[in-house]
């Protein structure tokens, strides 16, 4: 118990290195009038990791409990419906604040000046949030299943090159250059970690999660979102305009709720074609 404490609490600390050494650069060489700026965006863009929080607090003793069942299916289909389900909400979350943090961060703070040195870093904050919090059930899959160790050693190994890069990327693009770098080295660490320790665990999970969620999930909200940009209306009255960017939100969550009800009841989601390589206990 005590090991395993002491890799969670590493795993913890290198976390916060990661996300917190762009802050602590950035506070060196920007005025605090822009690096307010900076700290406006990571809080609009943060609302993203706090909705995901509750969902592994719930998925964490579950999936442990799943694996000391040994009951395979049932770990599978709750590992993918979770992720198809939180990738609903998730993914047009991110894909709005690209289209609309402008709006967005002028209802809130009702100044212009703010507004424009702001929305540009949160649209890329906000997709680097989207893929951190997916990246979540990379952690939650080797928890679950006692591999914590190979997640320390790969997350504690890519931090080694990734904290000098954030460094000096920070340095000489200073806050457009690190919310475009958060982007960037969440996928990649999504795509080539994740990618790894999926098709070590399962087989056709990848292609479940980017061909059938993912890609999905990506283009109907971008599609969704540059369709209303074209033709909502706003009434530069900020109570109301919100309520329509609420409401234009939720319909596109509901649009992919719709469409993946629909292929499920189709029997076009196959969850279960994928499966264990080796015995999950």
């Amino acid at each position: 118990m005590l090991f395993f404490s002491a890799q969670l609490s590493l795993l913890s600390i290198t976390w916060v290195v990661v996300t917190q050494i762009d802050k602590l650069i950035l506070s060196t060489f920007l005025d605090l009038k822009n690096f307010g700026y900076y700290t406006l965006a990571v809080t609009v863009s943060g609302v993203i990791l706090i909705l995901s929080a509750p969902l592994s607090q719930v998925l964490m003793p579950r999936l442990s409990a799943l694996v000391s069942q040994k009951s395979e299916r049932g770990y599978i289909d709750l590992y993918t419906k979770s992720f198809a389900g939180l990738s609903i909400i998730i993914v047009p979350l991110a894909v709005f604040m690209v289209f609309f943090a402008e709006k967005l961060l002028f209802i809130w703070t009702g100044d212009m000046q703010i507004t424009q040195a702001t929305y540009p870093l949160v649209k890329w904050l906000a997709l680097g949030n989207a893929v951190a919090v997916l990246m979540n059930f990379i952690f939650l899959l080797q928890y679950s299943k006692g591999s914590l160790k190979e997640h320390l050693i790969a997350y504690v190994s890519y931090s080694f090159l990734l904290i000098p890069l954030s460094v000096l990327i920070v340095y000489y693009f200073k806050a457009s250059g690190a919310v475009i770098f958060w982007f960037i080295h969440n996928i990649v660490f999504f795509i080539v970690w994740g990618g790894l320790v999926h098709r070590k665990h399962f087989t056709g999970v990848n292609l479940f999660i980017w061909r059938q969620v993912l890609l999905p999930c990506t283009v109907i909200s971008s599609l969704y979102f540059i369709l209303l940009k074209g033709i909502v209306v706003f009434y530069d009255d900020r109570v109301l305009d919100f309520f329509i960017l609420f409401l234009s939100g939720i319909s596109c969550v509901a649009l992919l709720f719709g469409y993946f009800w629909f292929l499920t009841s189709k029997n076009l989601i196959k969850v279960s074609q994928i499966k264990f390589l080796n015995s999950i206990g």
